[in-house]
């Protein structure tokens, strides 16, 4: 029996979904750190090191099509990740927003 890949959906269409986890990944990029939500984070974390991954494969074709921004991809191929095959980004609990009490956690990239 065929099962679907189960993807979190946040809460959003799909290319709302999309274009939110592709803009944080370039401010993460950008920054070297954001601070999101809990089930955001998840998600972000699992897309860079998927796009770290294809830049240390030396995919740079997929790479560029994904950032579409020079400064940013020259910035993550100067990156040095030692020989760190996966987890990129540390995510870091801060607090519980206090509107909706959903947990808040800074996300940061890791140095070699």
């Amino acid at each position: 029996m065929y099962k679907k890949k189960s993807v979190n959906k946040l809460g959003k269409p799909a290319d709302e979904r999309r274009a939110l986890i592709k803009s944080q990944i370039k401010d993460l990029i950008g920054r070297g750190y954001i601070k999101t939500t809990k089930a955001r984070a998840k998600v972000v974390v699992g897309e860079l090191d998927h796009l770290i991954s294809l830049v240390l494969s030396k995919k740079m074709k997929m790479v560029e099509e994904y950032l579409m921004d020079e400064r940013l991809q020259e910035k993550l191929t100067k990156m040095q990740f030692g020989e760190r095959k996966t987890g990129f980004a540390s995510m870091t609990p801060i607090k519980n927003r206090a509107v909706d009490n959903s947990k808040i956690v800074l996300i940061e990239l890791l140095k070699a």
